[in-house]
């Protein structure tokens, strides 16, 4: 099944850039149409206001038309009756056909409601007024009821251009709320596409950064020393393409580090061969089993005999350096009290602490931390031994411990010759040994702070030198409480 997934997806998604893009893309989407869709309700709100703008305008301009309209119907009508001049008829006329043309452009804007029914009752009761007067003999008192009637119909002019101011407040009522409408829309589509947008945004992070998460925990793994776990990538091709080259990398370290081991194995064991030989011809040499030395050759015989016994302690070290070294990342973690810890490390240094008459002062909290106790105890082994070996006789170490975060602070400092500012980093390097060893021929065979580091590390702790510290040395040990 995984199989299928990594051979679509690199059909799909070959590269980490075409992902980026793909995530921008899909992410970009609906706020493009967000956007797209607002432009397009915002652009008909806008056409709508427009055709309202236009229609009141002509609304409320046809119906002033009108009123100035009638109201010069009404005067050469009333002229006419009195003079009977018939260019004032034609003035009449006239007059009346912009009445009609009005009344027609009010239709066109089709209007709805109580206007056009005033509307229509204006036209009816003109048109009865029209056909009135076109008949050929009119008396005086059918004149007056004709002129009476033009009075009343700019009365209603006056209703019709009232209404008329009605209606342009609907349409803007009506405006405002299409633009409501609109608002909510836009609101609306954008709570919907906003939690799509941030789940498509969280999704393609996920996407991206879990690959990198991969590699970046793969590389810390190998940098840790921890080569066992075969390294699998997820994600675009390019990146599996990484991965596939990192595990490759990590195959290589491994049989590096194999190859290494088994070297060191053989040659210490064929270094062990001659080195007995070397003691034991030194052993018969010094007990006189040949004859009989004299003071020079005897001297001679007791260095090549403490040399040979060095070089197998030397040997033995080495071979021990490279077995832990081999399984530090290989911890068995148990929870232990701290008090008892140290205090047992300390038992085990009492003949050095004795033979040089040092006094070691403890300052440790009632506490328990998850460790390696075998791998520790070589640790607190290594500091307490080289404090107890560089400080003079009569001396004092002190070893304290505190908590801060939820880590173990230990600070194990000593009265000896102290470390100098260019041995801050290479105190820990294998086989270094301090300008104070060399200087004071104090014996060792620089692996102890090595190997401290090495196995402080693999619990996931640090271990330092403050190389500010005055009357001596000090070493800093931070371990986490909790480690699983």
């Amino acid at each position: 099944m995984n199989t299928q997934h990594n051979v679509l997806t690199s059909r799909r998604i070959n590269s980490l850039s075409t992902l980026v893009l793909a995530g921008f893309l899909l992410a970009g989407l609906p706020l493009l149409w967000t956007i797209w869709s607002s432009i397009q309700s915002v652009g008909e709100l806008a056409g709508l206001s427009q055709k309202a703008v236009v229609r009141s305008s002509q609304a409320t301009q046809h119906s002033r038309v009108l009123t100035e309209t009638l109201t010069a119907m009404e005067r050469s009508l009333r002229q006419y009756f009195v003079l009977n001049d018939i260019e004032l008829f034609a003035a009449y006329q006239k007059d009346r056909q912009l009445f009609v043309s009005t009344v027609d452009q009010l239709h066109d804007l089709k209007l709805e409601g109580e206007l056009k029914i005033a509307l229509d009752s204006l036209v009816a009761r003109e048109k009865t007024l029209f056909e009135s007067i076109s008949q050929e003999k009119l008396n005086k008192t059918e004149e007056l009821n004709l002129v009476k009637g033009f009075s009343e119909l700019n009365e209603s002019t006056q209703v019709l251009w009232k209404l008329s101011a009605e209606w342009v407040d609907e349409q803007s009522a009506e405006l405002k709320e299409a633009a409501t409408d609109v608002q909510k829309d836009i609101l609306k589509k954008a709570s919907f596409l906003l939690p799509a947008f941030i789940i498509l945004v969280i999704l393609f992070t996920y996407l991206i950064a879990r690959p990198i998460r991969q590699l970046e925990r793969s590389i810390g793994n190998m940098s840790g020393g921890d080569l066992n776990k075969p390294i699998i990538i997820e994600g675009p091709a390019d990146i599996r393409s990484l991965g596939e080259r990192l595990n490759f990398l990590r195959q290589k370290l491994k049989k590096l580090e194999e190859d290494q081991q088994r070297f060191l194995q053989q040659v210490s064991h064929e270094l062990k061969t001659p080195l007995a030989s070397i003691n034991e011809g030194a052993g018969l040499l010094s007990d006189e089993v040949v004859g009989k030395l004299n003071g020079e050759q005897t001297d001679i015989v007791h260095i090549m005999k403490a040399s040979s016994l060095e070089l197998k302690e030397q040997i033995n070290t080495l071979l021990e350096f490279n077995r832990l070294n081999a399984q530090k990342n290989s911890l068995n973690i148990g929870r232990h009290g701290l008090q008892p810890l140290v205090n047992q490390a300390v038992t085990r240094q009492r003949i050095l602490l004795k033979s040089k008459n040092i006094d070691i002062k403890l300052d440790l909290p009632k506490t328990h931390i998850n460790l390696d106790k075998q791998k520790i105890d070589m640790v607190l082994d290594n500091l307490l031994s080289n404090a107890i070996k560089y400080s003079p006789q009569g001396g004092e170490v002190v070893l304290s411990a505190s908590i801060l975060d939820n880590k173990i602070v230990m600070l194990i400092s000593d009265q000896g010759y102290g470390l100098d500012i260019s041995e801050e980093f290479k105190i820990f390097g294998l086989f270094y040994q301090g300008h104070a060893a060399k200087q004071y021929n104090i014996q060792g065979n620089g692996l102890g702070l090595a190997i401290a580091k090495d196995l402080v590390e693999a619990h996931g702790g640090s271990i330092s030198a403050d190389i500010n510290y005055k009357g001596g040395a000090k070493f800093v040990v931070t371990l986490p409480m909790e480690l699983s």
